[in-house]
């Protein structure tokens, strides 16, 4: 507890891919506060720019040693990484991470195939355009808030490897309509 009697804020670092899971994290940490708040956090994102698995997370821990040095600290660290196709590349990947205690939250393919799995299997849409007309790369935090519900956040907890992991460090549990 603070001195003013608040739980003092979790800190979290991801680094993202590029702008669309940027955005995507940015919009969780606007919603966070309003459906979590016995459990507030912070999520620093940094944008990597693209690259294979392995140069994302090489690319964030440069970024993690930089904000250090300025003297930033982070509960946890995580990295929201397209899966790679190739299994020697995937295990490297996630060697690498762990070794660094970077934690990975693995998208399947793309970040609209992960978008696409916020949606129950009965009712997961065939494309992003019929999930979400409009849509196109690199949204803003706000048009995710506008967009995720609690329910949608846990269709995609259970079909990713590594949110579900993420979201129960962030406080925010399995919601009761889709646990």
């Amino acid at each position: 507890m603070t001195a003013s009697g608040r739980k003092p804020r979790k800190t979290i670092f991801v680094v993202c891919e590029g702008a669309s899971e940027r955005g995507y994290m940015r919009g969780l940490n606007r919603l966070l506060p309003l459906v979590a708040p016995s459990c507030p956090v912070a999520i620093t994102t940094y944008d990597a720019r693209g690259g294979s698995a392995i140069a994302v997370i090489e690319s964030g821990l440069r970024e993690i040693a930089r904000l250090r040095r300025n003297g930033e600290r982070f509960d946890a660290t995580f990295a929201l990484l397209d899966e790679p196709a190739a299994v020697g590349e995937l295990e490297i990947a996630k060697h690498k991470a762990a070794k660094v205690a970077l934690r990975p939250i693995w998208q399947p393919r793309s970040h609209e195939v992960f978008l696409l799995s916020h949606f129950p299997p009965a009712a997961r849409p065939r494309t992003i355009a019929h999930a979400w007309p409009g849509y196109a790369k690199g949204q803003d935090a706000i048009f995710y808030e506008r967009k995720l519900t609690l329910e949608l956040y846990d269709s995609a907890r259970r079909a990713n490897v590594g949110f579900d992991e993420f979201l129960a460090f962030c406080g925010l549990p399995p919601h009761a309509a889709g646990a």
